[in-house]
């Protein structure tokens, strides 16, 4: 939707690819414009505006796809997402009131919210099959998925949701390769047009996954990309489950509460009874069984794997926080090798030094608080192959090796002058460098014979 209007004042440049791999740069700028933004594009003398009207043409200097992730209660960057998927849910429901047969058109921003996680999951392996992900065999054990159900739940206050034409192609799609299924149907009248439709009214797909299936999805999907959004067409459905005030809210950026998130049994689509097939365990185990650092991964590498087209944005907000130490050190390399000979961009943030230390010195930026800004600057040394203690002094200040508890209870001992005491208190100690000065301290304690 085209609004001229901005609240704040910003200039963003970025590169462009097309299909030859020649790079495009274009320009967004509100500065000294009155707060309203221009769209250009750069040629060889000048950059040159493109009229703002002309909406087919400015899609064409967009990303293709904006993909973010937060690993906790981001709200600042989720905000926009769900306002854009209250928009799809409202465009849904008016394009199926007057029986429209042009699709609504897909967003180009999609937040990767924990509702996603089994749709990426699925989306992946159901396409593709066990074998492409080595990744997920080598840190998870994954093998494959065993099976799983589908829920569609049309009732929605005294009625019944209108389905677009689009929605009922992708529920034929998946009953054509679901194992078994259950689809009851209902007669809806559509006020806009003065008719009375049938249409489904609930659908229970039940899947159980082996080579059929696969061949099945692969048939009725051209790529676990599509597949992936067209389950998602269904996930944002439930927006209409919230409360109206909520969906028709005036946006107040102030509020300190969370946005209010659907029941799980009263969802409009919802995955359930996911069984996986983990290596060296004789019985499936349930989606819910694996932990969290597991389904993080499966969700921010499994995203990766599915938006492979060109010019796609990735904001990763903090995507390693529930990995284990060797998760943390080689995830920049496991990212680096999903997207090496695509032209994309990732941008992420984190607190790790081991994500820090796999990234090139011109990629990092520090970011830190300056009373009540926050400020940020290039990385003042090479980061790449720094090590983790380098890049915690330079970052946060850090010289020690230990934690605070440890580091009191060596200031203790620093402080004791009985041997005996003293000596005591350093044998509960394990290794470190800081453990050394306090043995020194304690060796000098020791009584002279």
């Amino acid at each position: 939707k085209v609004d001229y209007k901005c609240t704040v004042n910003f200039l963003i440049e970025y590169l462009l690819f097309d299909d030859h791999d020649n790079a495009q740069k274009i320009r967004i700028d509100s500065l000294n414009t009155k707060k309203e933004w221009f769209l250009s594009i750069e040629t060889e003398e000048e950059f040159v505006s493109i009229d703002r009207k002309n909406a087919k043409e400015i899609k064409k200097y967009l990303p293709t796809k904006v993909i973010a992730y937060s690993s906790g209660h981001n709200e600042s960057l989720s905000y926009w997402f769900s306002e854009l998927n209250k928009d799809y849910s409202k465009e849904v429901q008016q394009a199926a009131d007057f029986k429209e047969e042009e699709k609504v058109q897909d967003t180009r921003l999609v937040f990767m919210d924990f509702d996603c996680n089994a749709s990426i999951v699925l989306a992946n392996y159901l396409y593709h099959g066990p074998d492409k992900f080595d990744s997920f065999k080598e840190f998870l054990r994954l093998k494959d998925i065993k099976s799983f159900r589908v829920y569609l739940d049309f009732k929605f206050k005294g009625g019944y949701v209108r389905l677009s034409k689009e929605h009922r192609e992708i529920i034929q799609k998946l009953k054509s390769c679901a194992t078994t299924h259950e689809i009851k149907e209902t007669t809806v009248e559509f006020q806009k047009i003065k008719q009375k439709i049938k249409q489904e009214a609930s659908c229970v797909f039940d899947f159980y996954v082996d080579k059929a299936t696969n061949d099945a999805v692969r048939k009725n999907f051209k790529s676990a990309y599509e597949l992936f959004m067209d389950l998602q067409k269904f996930e944002l459905l439930n927006q209409l489950k919230l409360a109206q005030g909520y969906r028709t809210s005036n946006k107040n950026k102030s509020q300190l509460h969370r946005p209010p998130v659907v029941g799980h049994e009263e969802r409009i689509f919802r995955i359930d009874e996911l069984e996986l097939d983990i290596d060296g365990i004789r019985n499936s185990i349930p989606y819910i069984g694996i932990s969290d650092g597991e389904h993080q991964f499966l969700q921010t590498i499994g995203t990766i794997l599915l938006f492979e087209q060109r010019n796609v944005l990735f904001l990763l907000d903090e995507p390693e926080t529930h990995f284990n130490p060797q998760w943390r050190r080689t995830m920049v390399s496991i990212l680096q090798n999903k997207t090496q000979d695509r032209f994309q961009e990732i941008i992420l943030t984190t607190h790790s030094p081991f994500v820090v230390s796999d990234c090139q010195q011109y990629n990092v930026f520090l970011f830190q608080r300056d009373n009540n800004k926050v400020v940020f600057k290039p990385f003042e040394i090479e980061t790449f192959g720094t090590s983790v203690d380098t890049i915690l002094l330079r970052a946060f200040g850090m010289d020690e090796s230990i934690s605070k508890l440890a580091e009191t209870k060596i200031e203790d001992i620093l402080k004791e002058k009985d041997y005996e005491r003293a000596k005591d208190m350093l044998q509960r100690l394990g290794s470190s460098y800081e453990k050394m000065e306090a043995a020194r301290h304690v060796k000098s304690l020791e009584p002279k014979h």
